[in-house]
């Protein structure tokens, strides 16, 4: 019983952690430097794609270099 506690705290408090990375990036990345991409995601959308969407593939390298260092 003790070891599920511990695992949905530790589960709750990386939840809360990546939401507050998510809010902070949101606000001073995408809002800031990086404007001249995420522009693209407040205006009407003209094609299939927009600026905004580079920043998943920059966002998924990242995650999925840490999956594969922490599965091998």
């Amino acid at each position: 019983m003790l070891q599920i506690l511990i695992n949905v705290s530790v589960m709750l408090l990386f939840f809360a952690a990546m939401e507050a990375v998510a809010f902070l990036s949101h606000k001073y990345v995408m809002h800031g430097f990086m404007w001249c991409w995420h522009e693209s995601h407040h205006q009407p959308r003209t094609g299939l794609f927009e600026k905004n969407d580079l920043f998943a593939a920059i966002f998924a390298v990242p995650a999925i270099v840490c999956i594969y260092l922490g599965t091998s």
